[in-house]
């Protein structure tokens, strides 16, 4: 019998770089010769479908399925109007799967993406049920825990054991400037992303799932509130 792991992905910034890398586990990519590419970079065109409405299902060894939903940011540069909309749509999303085992944010590097980061984690607390922010995965791109721009102190009462470092940049460079130089540091980096993907992985498996019912819950709660106000 297989297992069932929902997890939906929360961008704050980068978001590009961690479900690149994703792709790139489950559909065995390597570098250079065999990058597998969902989104679209700068230098790199998709060679890979992201599925329907943004869902990604990828069968794991030990019968584990796992199911990534792609929900929209938050502090949103728009405002906190476009957080609200936003808002709305993950509830909308995160309620389709029987039951979620982890929420990912996924942050950038610099102290300013650990405040938009806090803010991001603000919002959600006051509009997902508690259970879920137990389930909480923080994931840094573009950096490694020992060249991070920022104190992880800074995180405050996030700080847990569910945080991960992942730095690929073999998203964000010119293909053409990579020389046998440059392959020497750029292929250690994405084969550490790969383990770092499995510790994820196995870092949500262990988490006990969530039904969804309390999101679809939440969502009511929060649109008879918004008529009582309006």
């Amino acid at each position: 019998m297989s297992t069932w792991a929902g997890t939906s992905i929360v961008r704050v910034t980068s978001k590009s770089t961690f479900i690149n890398t994703l792709t790139n586990y489950f559909k065995n990519g390597s570098f250079p010769d065999k990058i597998k590419v969902s989104i679209e970079t700068k230098y790199l065109k998709s060679t890979e479908g992201l599925g329907r409405k943004g869902h990604r299902v990828r069968p794991m060894n030990g019968g584990v399925n796992y199911e990534f939903i792609d929900s929209p940011g938050l502090s949103d540069t728009r405002g906190g109007q476009q957080d609200e909309i936003n808002m709305t749509k993950i509830l909308d999303a995160v309620s389709n799967p029987p039951s979620l085992c982890a929420i990912i944010i996924i942050s950038g590097k610099d102290s300013r993406n650990v405040l938009t980061l806090r803010n991001a984690v603000t919002r959600l607390q006051g509009s997902i049920p508690d259970v879920v922010l137990q389930n909480l995965v923080i994931v840094f791109t573009k950096c490694r825990a020992d060249n991070r721009n920022f104190d992880q102190k800074s995180l405050g009462n996030l700080q847990t054991k569910s945080i991960f470092y992942m730095e690929n940049s073999a998203f964000s460079t010119d293909p053409a400037n990579w020389t046998k130089g440059a392959t020497t540091f750029l292929k250690p980096e994405f084969n550490q992303s790969m383990h770092t993907v499995e510790k994820l992985l196995g870092n949500i498996q262990k988490k006990a799932g969530v039904a969804t019912q309390a999101f679809a819950d939440m969502k009511s709660m929060r649109f008879k509130i918004k008529q009582t106000v309006s």
